[in-house]
């Protein structure tokens, strides 16, 4: 799925912002000796620091631009926990008590029973708010994030700053994941070095990896921003930035004067206070610019730790102790609520109504913390139910839901949930090219032939093939059509996110990168090892490749809407690009037909519906003819020269037939053109503006 490549919105981590560092609140045992130890650890100041992470995401995600940097709150709770719980093992290891599986078990217990409280509770809302794309989407991601990998999800599909995050229920579980993770792993790492090694060598280890994993956020926020900020080796320091607080401060002695407790107290407040306000979304976070924030929550533990600061003091008011002790459950479900009501809405909030969702999250958190959290856990004596049973009943759930979210990724989001003309039209926003699993990729170049072939049988050779990415990929219809008509031997040979530009090195994801290279040697081989190859049918997002290949450097920010600034001009290198790509057909003698740009619609679904119901004209539920044209211009010129160039090269338009002389509308004779994500064209939608291209002759 393409998606625009900046970032949104969510960072602050369930996970850590959730685990509550002293066993007081892990239920640990039911011996009396561990809850006295649990009472003795327990850290006020702790809950105040979470206070101030959570209060400062839910600030960024509810009234965007009021506090820049709160989404860094996210990296505020990752020191937190790395600290709180590296404590927690450190000290029974050392008492040799630590056992790997009441650790998991006791993280279970924090983290799961109000995590599905909130997939129930999203889930629920989410049948009756999402359309089918959408839908199918948050059943993919429910998986993923039960499945601890919703990190991954979210970096091949979403940017966590992009416009449409705002609109994605599930996008803050990737920390979740990200948390997960990591202490699959820390637990055994500590186990094996703690009884072997000095605790000097331990340190050392420890730094290094974190000095490691630095150099990893540094390097690839440079290179793949996305894979930096949402993958664990690049997040792994500031975790490990806590744990070796954990590992340092064990033994409660006063390390220093209480004066430089309170400078420093002052000075970590001052750091956390002004990273909050001047980090934005352009900046390369987690890397060198993540630094302040980070030591200066290392600050204000270190100096808390031993000395009754003030800041210590201000930090453990009731009040803010109280939001810190209700984080994870405000942090699980203030997201959702935002952005179902955002995506409802098909508009940013206002303020008023972004506090008013706040307020009905701050609601529901203090009941989920009060009768599903503190009742789990078993804050004030023997955990409920016993372990046993909780751990059946939490397989059982947490199953359940991926059994559900599957169900509704493999039968398209569920559009039965629409009937009449709506559901006709809801269910062709859902559609695709049928043959895309078999047809479509590099590995797929040369396989399939008897699914893949349309129109006549091949015989030693194809006469016509469509290259491009996924937007040529949705003119399988096209190819199909024109080849049965004139009795062609045509197949794809297309690639998802992936253009077919010969000798251009092509500015993608280092995965990508590999992936694109291979599709490129096999489309090559395919073209030398079908010599009566005629015609080449050619088209890709050229939106999307022209500011990579020009490097025009698009703002990473969330209030970029889709296809902005994406075809100011069309620079040397594009157009250079598209030359070389019609010479290596046009030096064999094959003609090309060029399918231009399709425009791209941040249409508005509720006014699509209201349309369909009222059978009112949908055109004003599009965009702008004139803003359309006005942006893809500069592209299709490019197209026109090198027709006028060559009569073996011709083009189509279809910004010509999508748009009257005021709107693109996304429905044309009561087919939706689109699917989802506003970019692609439905499998109806291609089908219906592919009789109004055609292709030339192979004469």
């Amino acid at each position: 799925m393409s998606r625009v490549e900046s970032r949104d919105a969510v960072r602050l981590d369930g996970t850590a912002a959730s685990y509550v560092a002293l066993q007081a609140q892990l239920p640990v045992s039911s011996d009396r000796q561990q809850t006295h130890h649990d009472a003795i650890n327990y850290l006020p100041f702790i809950d105040g620091l979470r206070a101030i992470a959570i209060l400062a995401v839910v600030t960024y995600h509810a009234i965007p631009g009021l506090l820049p940097g709160g989404f860094a709150g996210v990296d505020i709770f990752f020191v937190i926990s790395g600290f709180l719980i590296t404590r927690l093992i450190n000290r029974e290891i050392r008492e040799k008590r630590f056992s790997f599986p009441r650790f998991l078990l006791r993280r279970a217990r924090r983290l799961l029973p109000a995590a599905i409280a909130c997939f129930v509770l999203t889930l629920s809302i989410s049948y009756f708010v999402l359309l089918p794309v959408a839908f199918q989407d948050f059943g993919r991601s429910m998986v993923a994030t039960i499945l601890m990998y919703s990190n991954f999800f979210y970096y091949r599909i979403s940017g966590y700053f992009s416009p449409q995050a705002f609109e994605v229920p599930l996008l803050h579980t990737w920390s979740l994941a990200v948390e997960d993770q990591f202490y699959i792993t820390w637990p055994a790492i500590l186990m094996l070095m703690m009884p072997r090694l000095s605790r000097a060598s331990v340190l050392a280890i420890v730094t290094g990896i974190l000095a490691l994993s630095l150099t990893i956020a540094v390097k690839t926020t440079g290179v793949d921003p996305e894979w930096a900020f949402f993958m664990l080796p690049s997040r792994a320091w500031e975790l490990l930035l806590g744990c070796l607080l954990g590992l340092l401060y064990t033994v409660p002695t006063r390390i220093w004067p209480p004066m430089f407790a309170e400078i420093a107290g002052y000075s970590g407040l001052v750091v956390v206070a002004l990273s909050l306000a001047l980090l934005d979304a352009t900046s390369p976070m987690p890397g060198l610019e993540a630094v302040p924030i980070c030591l200066g929550v290392a600050a204000l533990i270190v100096s808390s730790l031993r000395h009754e600061t003030s800041v210590r003091r201000a930090l453990s008011l009731q009040p803010l102790v109280f939001v810190g002790r209700i984080s994870y459950s405000l942090y699980l479900f203030h997201w959702p609520l935002l952005a179902l009501a955002t995506y409802w809405l098909e508009r940013p909030l206002s303020p008023m109504e972004a506090l008013i969702v706040v307020a009905g999250s701050i609601t529901i958190a203090v009941l989920s913390w009060t009768y599903i959290e503190r009742p789990f856990r078993g804050e004030h004596g023997r955990a409920w139910p016993n372990d046993r049973k909780f751990i059946l009943a939490g397989a059982s759930a947490a199953a359940a839901l991926v059994f559900v979210g599957n169900a509704i990724k493999a039968n398209d989001g569920w559009p039965w949930r629409y009937d009449g003309t709506v559901g006709k039209l809801l269910s062709q926003m859902s559609s695709s090219n049928p043959r895309r699993k078999q047809c479509d990729g590099a590995q797929n170049v040369f396989a399939n032939d008897e699914y893949c072939n349309v129109g006549s049988r091949r015989r030693s050779s194809y006469d016509v093939a469509l290259f491009g990415d996924s937007m040529a990929n949705q003119w399988a219809p096209l190819l199909e059509a024109a080849s049965r008509r004139n009795g062609w031997a045509a197949r794809q040979v297309t690639h998802g996110g992936c253009a077919f530009f010969p000798g251009v090195e092509l500015p993608v994801k280092d995965v990508k990168l590999r992936e694109c290279a291979q599709y490129l040697k096999q489309a090559l081989k395919f073209i030398d090892t079908n010599p009566g190859l005629k015609l080449a049918i050619v088209s890709a997002y050229w939106q999307m490749w022209k500011p990579r290949l020009d490097r025009d450097q698009l703002p990473r920010t969330r209030h970029q809407p889709i296809g902005a600034a994406i075809a100011s001009y069309a620079g040397p290198k594009f157009e250079n690009a598209v030359l070389q790509m019609i010479k290596v057909f046009r030096d064999r003698g094959i003609k090309v037909h060029i399918i231009g740009p399709v425009a791209s619609q941040n249409f508005r679904m509720n006014c699509i519906i209201r349309a369909a119901r009222d059978d009112l004209k949908f055109g004003s539920c599009g965009i702008a003819a004139e803003q359309a044209r006005a942006s893809l211009e500069p592209i299709n010129a490019i197209f026109a020269r090198a027709a006028a160039n060559d009569p073996g090269v011709s083009y189509s338009l279809p910004l010509e037939f999508m748009c009257d002389s005021a709107n693109c509308s996304p429905v044309i004779e009561n087919v939706f053109l689109y699917r989802g994500d506003g970019i692609h064209l439905s499998h109806e939608g291609a089908e219906l503006l592919s009789k109004h291209i055609h292709v030339p002759s192979l004469d």
